[in-house]
């Protein structure tokens, strides 16, 4: 192998040697520095890595002391790792391990006696572990429709087993009855026939009582019978084209709601199907004509003292005071074709929106009504709120 040459350097002053520039210089360097000749300013071959820099792989990766090397570390190490504190929360619980619950499942599934199988079963299918685990969605599907038929056969044979036990069971013969118990229950009968009979005579006496009533509420012949329709009391009158038959409007329908069925049925056995439909038909005309009559008097007001009113199609006129209590009248058509409530009737001259009550005997009193349709008013008749 050549030897390696000296190393000549040019200008040494980079490297901290002093130059030539007198003895009392040369003999101030130490004497102790071999590896450095200040006469041929060169240094010596083992001196040579003061000046070699140490570049490349080795040298790099000695640099890094502990840490690895950025090829050997992988992706996910790359980043930050997660605290415990920082996870987010999991819906699912702490589970022992699936294959601890896939041990419960297999020694379940190979259990023979049905009830031990049942109750293992159930007891597999409550782990965590296999309830939230979604590849053993399937399986777990599988094991509860087996521990829903085990539990189902399982139910069978103990309801057959029970079955059985009350068939193999003797019967107990039936006592004899003592001769005390024989009168005892003829006396009972005997009792209850008569309780029997009593409350079947009271029922018909009271069937009776009603048929009297009918018979004489209702008139005996058609000439002037007196026919109640289903219209309100109106003042109109309704002429049939009988002569000398005069219809009058009543309450056929507007008294006691126990009352109106026979009423009605009562109607129609004494008029028929057809006449009794015919006057079925007038009274909804005469009611429509009652409803556009009092138009202008329909719908909702408020007066100066506080009080709601609401007048409906067929005439009611339903008011509502502050503090809550309420008051119930009915818009009437008088013979001389005038809507009248109370003293007061309706004054038709004026064309403004609210409505004006003359009062019958003295006209200089009036009682105004102010339209009001605002939901609060609405509200507070539907429900009798206080103001």
């Amino acid at each position: 192998m050549p030897p390696v040459p000296a190393l000549a350097l040019s200008s040494p002053h980079g490297l901290g040697v002093t130059t030539p520039r007198s003895a009392a210089s040369r003999s101030a360097r130490p004497s102790t520095t071999p590896s450095y000749n200040w006469e041929s300013a060169t240094f010596s071959r083992s001196a040579r890595h003061i000046v070699t820099p140490q570049v490349g792989l080795s040298a790099m990766v000695s640099a890094l002391g502990n840490l690895k090397a950025p090829w050997e570390v992988s992706a996910t190490q790359k980043f930050t790792p997660r605290m415990s504190t920082d996870a987010a929360a999991s819906e699912r619980p702490f589970s022992v391990g699936r294959s601890r619950a896939q041990h419960m499942l297999n020694m379940a599934l190979s259990t023979q006696d049905d009830q031990a199988k049942v109750r293992r079963l159930e007891q597999a299918l409550e782990m965590p572990c296999v309830r939230y685990e979604r590849a053993a969605t399937p399986r777990l599907m599988q094991v509860a429709r087996d521990a829903q038929s085990a539990q189902r056969e399982l139910t069978k044979k103990e309801r057959r087993a029970q079955r059985d036990a009350a068939l193999a069971k003797p019967k107990a013969a039936p006592a004899a009855p003592s001769v005390q118990d024989e009168d005892v229950g003829d006396e009972e009968k005997a009792a209850l026939r008569i309780q029997s009979l009593y409350r079947g005579g009271k029922d018909r006496e009271a069937v009776k009582k009603m048929k009297d009533e009918e018979t004489q509420a209702a008139p005996s012949s058609d000439q002037g019978l007196g026919v109640m329709l289903i219209v309100p009391a109106t003042g109109f009158d309704l002429q049939t084209r009988a002569p000398g038959a005069q219809f009058a409007v009543s309450e056929a329908f507007s008294g006691p709601s126990g009352q109106r069925p026979w009423r009605a049925d009562l109607l129609y056995r004494r008029l028929g199907a057809d006449r009794f439909l015919q006057l079925l038909d007038e009274a909804e005309v005469l009611t429509k004509k009652f409803q556009d009559r009092i138009r202008k008097a329909r719908g909702f007001f408020h007066t100066a003292n506080g009080i709601i009113w609401h007048v409906t199609p067929d005439g009611e006129v339903r008011g509502l005071h502050e503090n809550g209590s309420k008051i119930r009248d009915r818009v009437q058509v008088t013979p001389d074709d005038k809507l009248q409530i109370g003293p007061f009737c309706l004054d038709e001259t004026r064309t403004c929106s609210c409505i004006h009550w003359l009062r019958k005997d003295d006209p200089t009193k009036s009682w105004n009504w102010s339209r009001d349709n605002s939901l609060r008013t609405r509200v507070r008749l539907a429900t009798g709120e206080k103001a």
